[in-house]
């Protein structure tokens, strides 16, 4: 089981110049503030070959791509992106927010 959390941050200034096709251009610099709010997502195995994604909403799905959740269905079909080996088709993911589910 791999756990994350995460704090909320807010940009006041900069939002967008930390990404590559601002900054192969131009100087890039970002303002912003760490909040006391926190993102939690756990990754664990399953024990059907399905995913199982939970947030405000549950999906579950044979395939990667049907998954509805942006940042679920881009981190579990990018194998490389991920720093861990996971059974992609078997997992378990979940959100929780210390105010809001997303």
């Amino acid at each position: 089981m791999i756990i994350t959390q995460t704090p909320y941050r807010v940009s006041f200034a900069g939002g967008g110049t930390d990404l590559p096709a601002f900054y192969r251009h131009e100087a890039g610099a970002v303002l912003s503030v760490g909040l006391m709010q926190h993102m939690y997502v756990t990754v664990s195995p399953r024990f059907h070959k399905t995913t199982r994604v939970a947030y405000t909403k549950v999906e579950i799905a044979d395939k990667i791509d049907a998954i509805e959740h942006t940042i679920a269905r881009e981190a579990l079909g990018r194998p490389r992106a991920l720093p861990f080996r996971i059974d992609r088709r078997g997992s378990r993911v979940i959100f929780i927010s210390d105010r809001y589910t997303f």
